[in-house]
């Protein structure tokens, strides 16, 4: 069984999916000097592995906090979403 969080990259000019910003690139990124950035969207995956054969048993989509903040301005009260942190988005996953 394995986590992992992994980056969806997406064109540059992409703008109106609401789930796209830009997210820290850690395979791109040269240490703390250079960091980069990548527009796209970010989903966490639970993966159980059998011989050769790999299954997809949980998929989320991740939000930034300041992206809900943004959504969430131009949404009812009754249909705001809630920030989840990664690690919250995880364990939940785990224990479904």
């Amino acid at each position: 069984m394995s986590l992992d969080d992994s980056l969806g990259e997406k064109d540059k000019g992409t703008r109106h999916l609401e789930a796209v910003a830009y997210h820290h690139d850690h395979t791109k990124s040269q240490g703390k000097k250079n960091p980069y950035y990548t527009n796209g969207t970010v989903h966490l995956e639970v993966r159980f592995q059998l011989g050769v054969r790999s299954y997809a048993y949980d998929w989320r989509l991740y939000l930034r906090e300041k992206t809900v903040r943004c959504l969430n301005r131009h949404r009812a009260p009754e249909q705001r979403l809630r920030f989840r942190k990664k690690t919250s988005l995880a364990r939940d996953m785990l224990a479904g």
